[in-house]
């Protein structure tokens, strides 16, 4: 098959982690491999090019946008409707020699594969639901989600969703015989050295600095852990980038409730696998993620893996069999549950051997790819 991936992120968040991982494997299949991204240079396009994909580059805007009802917004947004239409026809004008089968849309929030549906209507195409948009990010679709969704039935072929609370979501939306939950993959060499070489008392949270990442109540609750509980050598990590008042709100809130010498803002990292190795404990507070990669990077580390009972979270963890969940908004239950362990009285080595065995069992790379594969060649059979 000859494949068409359209991704959306400069750098790689999970999303883009995702795709190469698809991409990797699809490559060992002997598929035929083309990338469309909007960006010229960055951390994905350094990824297909190490991969021998050289990306075709080309100026894509979303049709999501911040919850914004300025009329100046809400004109430059429905214009670029008709700006990526006009990019999708020079798109399928590049690629008109190629022989398309799969176009797989990376993701809800654009919309040139609709488009290059239009221009290419023989090729298969999959749109790739990983976003709440509206809960996670507070974003709006554009012009409306009602008008999104009728073009994205009336150009996909199939939507893919990597959670069955995501997929619930949309259920209205689509054909329920077109909907598919593929959970996403994971590759499995992430290095992992037991809780026993790593710091006792260290917890960390990765993700993107946005409010619906939570990070404020993973402070609230070291707040209680290192006060209350006067757990004093207890160390949070932050590690991740992104909104820059929300990140300058965290970091009053630690000063504040005077943990400057208990929480550290790592920034984006690169190593955040390597950097795992330090910590004994990740927890994670977003109120609504559509997946929760991070949750599986936790689990193939060996660390305790503690996160709020929303979104995809309670598909992933089976509470106190290999994981915990708490209930989202409750910083003292979380810090209970934290301070349990810290004390022992939490059977950690099991939690930790169970979790290992379904992150390798249940949500490897291979296995995401292989479902993937499968769902192409029955949609192409439908042709």
């Amino acid at each position: 098959m000859k494949i068409l991936y359209i991704n959306h992120e400069k750098n790689l968040g999970g999303a883009s982690k995702c795709l190469l991982g698809i991409i990797d494997e699809m490559k060992k299949k002997k598929h035929d491999i083309l990338v469309l991204t909007s960006y010229k240079n960055g951390l994905f396009n350094d990824e297909c090019i190490k991969r021998e994909i050289k990306p075709l580059c080309v100026p894509i805007i979303p049709h999501t946008d911040k919850k914004n009802k300025r009329i100046s917004r809400i004109i430059i947004n429905v214009l670029s409707i008709y700006f990526n239409l006009i990019t999708a026809m020079f798109v399928s004008y590049k690629l008109r020699k190629e022989k398309i089968d799969i176009i797989h849309t990376n993701t809800s929030i654009i919309n040139i594969g609709c488009f290059l549906k239009i221009f290419m209507p023989s090729s298969t195409h999959i749109i790739h639901f990983r976003e709440f948009v509206e809960e996670d990010f507070n974003w709006n679709f554009v012009p409306s989600k009602k008008n999104v969704m009728k073009r994205i039935k009336k150009r996909s072929d199939c939507q893919i969703f990597i959670s069955n609370v995501l997929k619930q979501k949309y259920n209205n939306d689509f054909d329920k015989e077109k909907m598919r939950v593929i959970y996403d993959g994971v590759s499995l060499n992430v290095s992992n050295t037991g809780v026993s070489e790593k710091e006792q008392y260290s917890l960390a949270i990765v993700g993107r600095l946005i409010p619906g990442k939570g990070q404020d109540e993973a402070i609230r609750a070291l707040d209680i852990i290192v006060h209350n509980y006067k757990f004093k050598d207890a160390k949070l990590y932050i590690i991740g980038s992104g909104d820059l008042k929300y990140k300058k709100s965290l970091q009053n809130l630690v000063k504040e409730r005077n943990l400057e010498n208990n929480v550290e803002f790592t920034g984006f990292r690169d190593d955040v696998n390597e950097f795992r190795k330090r910590v004994s404990y990740e927890i994670y507070c977003s109120s609504s993620e559509g997946f929760g990669r991070v949750i599986i990077e936790s689990m193939l580390s060996k660390n305790i893996t503690i996160a709020a009972r929303a979104g995809a979270f309670p598909e992933l963890i089976e509470h106190f069999v290999d994981g915990i969940l708490y209930e989202k908004g409750n910083e003292s239950e979380l810090a209970n549950y934290i301070v349990d362990c810290f004390k022992g009285n939490i059977e950690k080595d099991k939690l930790i051997r169970n979790a290992y065995k379904k992150a390798i069992s249940s949500f490897s790379q291979a296995k995401n790819a292989d479902n993937i594969e499968i769902l192409y060649k029955e949609f192409l059979l439908r042709k």
